[in-house]
């Protein structure tokens, strides 16, 4: 085969919710080198195994090193999780793909559950105008070949749910006369203390406003006058930034 085609995941591992990005690339083989001038045209499928755990971002594919061309490319069509018939040429780009690989294009991968995902490329099974997967002209006059080997086109995601301990709640005096509840933030989670005036099964659970961060500890202070009170630390809705 001419052309090796290969995936690539910026980030091999995440958690639920947390993003990379998939990229695929094309490279003339060592057999065929020396007759080829460049990789013209290519034209691929994108499978997603197990599309529970994650799932490509069709709308944010890119393709910048490719021509572009509405009457020669397209950015794929959706068929279930997967992306049939992304294809392209690179008329623009001397020698794509002949001494280094070419990037053919890239997508976002969201990670939306636990488990294993797996990402395959195949040769590209829809457009009319370029229906070969890969076509690379000669250097001369030789002919034109086509094809590749997807051995290495093949790349697997991890996601693992975060285990997060049971928050465990300080009280403390302030030196107003406040009393002072404090919980430890693990990375990547954020918590909000709840007060209720006891702890049966219908018991009402109210936020308390005014929480400060300092140093990876979250506290609030309350009035320590009014009789019984319980606290809880209970994980917000809303999540920190992981920082990916």
């Amino acid at each position: 085969m001419p052309v090796t085609a290969t995936l690539k995941l910026d980030h091999t591992r995440l958690k639920p919710g947390e993003k990379t990005v998939l990229r695929a690339f094309g490279l003339v083989t060592p057999g065929v080198i020396s007759d080829s001038d460049q990789i013209f045209s290519w034209n691929v499928d994108l499978l997603v195994f197990d599309s529970t755990v994650a799932r490509i971002d069709a709308a944010g594919l890119l393709r910048p090193a490719s021509d572009r061309d509405p009457a020669t490319s397209s950015a794929g069509t959706p068929d279930g999780a997967d992306l049939r018939g992304i294809r392209d040429t690179f008329l623009n780009f001397p020698a794509a793909g002949r001494t280094e690989a070419v990037e053919l294009f890239s997508v976002p991968v969201i990670a939306t559950g636990s488990g294993v995902a797996r990402f395959r490329l195949l040769p590209g099974s829809r457009g009319l105008a370029l229906e070969s997967d890969f076509l690379v002209v000669p250097l001369g006059d030789g002919p034109i070949v086509e094809g590749a080997d997807y051995t290495a086109a093949n790349v697997v995601l991890n996601v693992e749910n975060v285990s997060i301990e049971p928050p465990l709640l300080a009280i403390s005096l302030t030196p107003g006369g406040k009393v002072r509840i404090e919980t430890t933030l693990p990375a990547g989670v954020q918590w909000v203390i709840e007060m209720s005036g006891n702890i049966s099964s219908g018991a009402v659970w109210s936020a308390l406003p005014g929480g400060i961060t300092v140093e990876g500890r979250y506290s609030v202070d309350v009035d320590g006058q009014g009789g019984q009170q319980f606290f809880r630390a209970r994980q917000s809705a809303q999540a920190m930034p992981s920082g990916y």
